[in-house]
């Protein structure tokens, strides 16, 4: 079963914590870092399919896996690459 519906359903104030969620959807090649209401702030691309993780460093900078075909597949962590990507995109380690 497929889910159709996607992004932000329900907002509750009362309970929202202030700030953004960066998140990487799995077997995606992208990033979002999104606002309380759904709306995408910024977002990288990336020529790999995503691990499974994704940081924003206090410089702005993302840390993000990659999966590679050698890589470990069945562990936490699961990619084989990381990379450091600068706001506009560029890989800078």
């Amino acid at each position: 079963m497929r889910h159709r519906e996607f992004g932000v359903l329900v907002h509750d104030r009362a309970r929202t914590t202030p700030g953004y969620t960066l998140f990487s959807p799995l077997n995606g090649k992208a990033t979002y870092l999104i606002g309380l209401h759904g709306d995408v702030v910024h977002e990288w691309h990336h020529p790999l399919v995503t691990g499974t993780y994704g940081y924003l460093l206090e410089n702005g900078n993302l840390l993000w896996s990659g999966r590679l075909k050698e890589g470990p597949q069945h562990m936490g962590g699961r990619g084989g690459l990381i990379r450091e990507y600068d706001w506009s995109g560029k890989v800078v380690w």
